[in-house]
């Protein structure tokens, strides 16, 4: 999926969130608690933007091993749970779980 805009979703994993001071970017890792991805976004994120919330962020997989997120949503309820250890979600089940998000995001 190199090159091409997609929706990454999950959790932002404790301890992986680093905002610079006075810089407006930020990195942090996303988690489905079985892969990590590594995203780096730039801009000032939601005001409810912290460890351990569900997070979709739109954006294009580097070559270099990272995600470059162009837009960072949260949702105000968290609707979002990363499966269980050994739980297994189909796709379609996953799709279930973000849509309207970007209605809610904030």
């Amino acid at each position: 999926a190199y090159g091409t805009t997609i929706r990454l979703g999950g959790q932002v994993a404790p301890g992986s969130l680093h905002m610079p001071t006075g810089v407006s970017a930020l990195d942090f890792d996303v988690t489905d608690r079985k892969s990590i991805v590594h995203v780096k976004a730039s801009g000032i994120p939601p005001q409810m933007f912290r460890e351990g919330i569900g997070v979709v962020v739109e954006g294009t997989m580097i070559r270099g091993g990272y995600f470059q997120g162009n837009r960072l949503m949260v949702s105000h309820n968290n609707e979002y749970r990363a499966p269980k250890d050994g739980q297994t979600v189909s796709a379609r089940e996953l799709i279930k779980t973000t849509r309207g998000i970007a209605g809610q995001a904030k």
